[in-house]
C-alpha cells in the first residue's frame, strides 16, 4: 500500500466498511438474544472471518485504485459502510421510506453514481486517514458497548452443605412456564389422572405475580419478594432461598436452567443451563435473525419463515427463537438421563421449562410438525402444547417408578403464573401483550407427599393454595423447619 503511519492509516481504513456490514450489525443481533441462543458467542465467528475477508477485498480494490480509471470502485468500497449506517438508523424513524423498493433504488443508485463522480475527480486513497479515523471510532464505540452489554455467567463459590441427608427424602420440583390451572384441566384424561395417581391438583392455586421475575422469587423465598434484579438476586441466592435451608439440612442440589436465571446457581452444586438442540441449528436460526434484522423489509418475503410474529419481535427489538420449547425439554431429558446416577435419597432436582409458554408449536407427543411456522406469537394450539407438559410430569413419575424411588420422593409441579389466554369464549384466544388489563394468576400446583403411591387415586383439592405454600410445603418434607417469615403454610393431601 504504502509505508510508515500512511501504511496504518491504509489498512485501519478498509476495516470500517466489513466492520459495519458485518461484525457491528451480528454483534447487535447477538446482544438482543443472547439469552435465547444460549450466550454462544461463537455464532459470531464466521461475521468476523467475513469482515476479515471483505477487508481483503478493499484491499484488492486499494491496488486497482492505482489506476484513475478503477478509482470508483474503491470510493463504492468505502462510502458503502456509513451509507449502510445511515440507512439502518433512518429505516426506523420518520424516513421511513428509504426501506421502501423505491427508496431504496433511490439510495443504490445514487451510491453508485456518487462513487464514479468522486472517481473521476480524486483518488480515494488520499481519503484513508478519515476513513480510519471514522473506523476506529466505530470499532471503540461497539466495543466498549459489546463489554457492556454482554451477560456472563461466573457462579461463585456453592455455599458449604451439611452433612449429607442419606435418610431424607429426594424432592424434585418441576416448574412450568405459563401452565395455568384451565390449560391443565383441558388436559387430564382418565389416563392421565391414573398415571398421576398420588399426585394432589390444588384446583385453587394461584401465583403472587403475573411476571415470571417476580413469582418464581417468590417461590423460592416463601413470601412476597419486592420486584427488582437485587431483590430477585437476594431471593434465589441468598439464605432467604428454601434451597439453602436443604443444604445445611445435606442436601445434593441439581439444576436444570433456562439462561433467564442468571443468578439460580449458587445454592446448586451443579446447575446445568438449557442447551441448544443442536449447534448447527442455532447457526442457521442465527444467520436468519440476523438477516431479517438489518435485510431491507422488501425483501422479506424472500427469506425463510419471514413471519409476522417475528417481524413484530425484531420491530420491538428483539427475536425468541422457536427452538426455546425443544431447549427444555432437551433439559428435562438430561436431567432424567442424570437421574439414575443421584443417590436415591437427599437430592433436590430443580427443573424451569419453558413450556407451555408460547410459541405454541408442540404436539402432545412433544415433537414439532414439519413445517411449522406461526404467524402471531398466540398461533398454534395452546392445549395440545401443554398436552406436552402434562405428559412430560407423567414421565417424570413413570421414571421415579421404574427407579424405585417414587413412593420415597417428594413431587412438586407448578407454574410461575397463568397464561395470557383468554377463554370467556370457552376456546382459547392469546391475549396481545399491549392489550393485557391485568396478569393472571390461576397456576397449575401438584404435589406428591412422600409415602403416596402410584396406586393411590389422583386427588383434586379446592383448599385455598398458593405458590407460596411451595417452600414450607418442601422444608417440612426435608425435616427442616420453616422459618417464621414465610407466608406460605405446608400443603397436606385431602383427607
Amino acid at each position: 500500500m504504502t509505508s510508515g503511519p500512511g501504511r496504518a492509516a491504509a489498512a485501519l481504513s478498509l476495516l470500517g466498511t466489513p466492520f459495519l456490514l458485518l461484525v457491528s450489525t451480528s454483534a447487535d443481533v447477538y446482544l438482543r438474544n443472547q439469552v435465547e441462543f444460549d450466550l454462544q458467542v461463537t455464532l459470531l465467528l464466521p461475521y468476523l472471518l467475513a469482515g476479515g475477508a471483505g477487508t481483503l477485498l478493499g484491499a484488492g480494490l486499494w491496488a486497482l485504485a492505482s489506476r484513475p480509471a478503477l478509482r470508483a470502485p474503491l470510493w463504492a468500497f468505502y462510502l458503502a459502510g456509513p451509507l449502510f449506517l445511515a440507512w439502518a438508523l433512518a429505516r426506523h424513524t420518520a424516513f421511513w421510506f428509504v426501506a421502501e423498493p423505491p427508496g431504496l433504488a433511490a439510495l443504490a443508485l445514487g451510491w453508485l453514481a456518487g462513487a464514479i463522480a468522486l472517481g473521476r475527480r480524486s483518488d480515494p486513497r488520499l481519503a484513508a486517514p478519515l476513513f480510519a479515523a471514522l473506523a476506529v471510532a466505530w470499532i471503540a464505540a461497539d466495543g466498549w458497548g459489546f463489554a457492556q452489554r454482554r451477560i456472563r455467567f461466573e457462579p461463585p463459590p456453592a455455599l458449604a452443605a451439611g452433612a449429607p441427608a442419606a435418610d431424607a427424602p429426594s424432592v424434585h420440583h418441576l416448574l412450568f412456564d405459563e401452565f395455568d390451572s384451565a390449560l391443565f384441566a383441558r388436559t387430564l384424561t382418565p389416563e392421565v389422572e391414573r398415571a398421576l395417581g398420588g399426585f394432589t391438583w390444588y384446583r385453587a392455586a394461584t401465583s403472587t405475580s403475573g411476571k415470571t421475575h417476580d413469582s418464581v422469587p417468590a417461590v423460592f423465598a416463601g413470601r412476597v419478594v419486592r420486584s427488582g434484579e437485587d431483590h430477585a438476586w437476594a431471593a434465589l441466592n441468598t439464605e432467604q432461598s428454601f434451597v439453602y435451608g436443604l443444604r445445611q439440612a445435606g442436601y445434593a442440589t441439581h439444576g436444570y436452567l433456562p439462561r433467564l436465571w442468571k443468578f439460580e446457581q449458587r445454592l446448586f452444586d451443579r446447575a446445568r443451563y438449557h442447551s441448544p438442540v443442536a449447534g448447527a441449528r442455532h447457526d442457521r436460526l442465527f444467520l436468519r435473525t440476523w438477516l431479517l434484522a438489518y435485510a431491507p423489509e422488501a425483501l422479506w418475503g424472500f427469506l425463510p419463515a419471514a413471519t409476522a410474529m417475528e417481524r413484530a419481535e425484531l420491530r420491538a427489538g428483539r427475536h425468541l427463537p422457536a427452538t426455546a420449547p425443544l431447549a427444555s425439554l432437551a433439559a428435562l431429558d438430561a436431567a432424567a438421563e442424570d437421574e439414575p446416577r443421584r443417590a436415591p435419597r437427599g437430592q433436590y432436582v430443580f427443573a424451569h421449562l419453558l413450556i407451555p409458554h408460547t410459541p405454541y408449536v408442540l404436539r402432545r407427543d412433544c415433537t414439532v410438525p414439519e413445517g411449522t411456522v406461526l404467524e402471531h406469537a398466540g398461533d398454534g394450539d395452546p392445549v395440545e402444547h401443554s398436552r406436552c407438559a402434562t405428559a412430560r410430569v407423567v414421565a417424570w413419575a413413570e421414571l421415579l417408578e421404574r427407579l424405585g424411588r417414587f413412593e420415597s420422593s417428594l413431587i412438586v409441579v407448578h407454574a410461575d403464573h397463568g397464561s395470557h389466554l383468554d377463554w370467556s369464549s370457552g376456546e382459547p384466544v392469546w391475549i396481545p401483550p399491549l392489550q393485557r388489563k391485568g396478569a393472571p394468576l390461576n397456576v397449575t400446583l401438584l404435589v406428591k407427599p412422600p409415602g403416596a403411591t402410584r396406586d393411590q387415586p389422583f386427588a383434586v383439592s379446592d383448599a385455598p393454595a398458593s405458590l407460596l405454600d411451595v417452600a414450607p410445603t418442601i422444608l417440612r418434607a426435608a425435616g427442616t423447619r420453616p422459618g417464621p417469615d414465610l407466608a406460605g403454610r405446608p400443603l397436606a393431601p385431602p383427607d
